[in-house]
């Protein structure tokens, strides 16, 4: 079976896979956003993620939802 026959579950595989950040790298730039919003807010925590690439819906999940956030300490 090659690349283009191939079925799929129309499941991203992301979605399959443990709850966790992609890069340690990643983990710390949102830890510090989070740790931003406590002292400066939320909008300066945001303005902080976009600069550092961190996607929109990770931002609005880490700074809106907090119920949501993944466990830093799996690193």
């Amino acid at each position: 079976m090659n690349a283009t026959s191939r079925q799929t579950s129309g499941t991203p595989d992301s979605a399959l896979l443990p709850s966790r950040r992609r890069d340690r790298a990643s983990a710390e730039i949102v830890e510090k956003g989070i740790a931003l919003q406590k002292v400066l807010g939320t909008q300066a925590a945001a303005d902080f993620l976009r600069r550092k690439l961190i996607g929109m819906e990770v931002t609005a999940r880490v700074l809106l939802r907090p119920s949501e956030r993944r466990d830093a300490s799996i690193w």
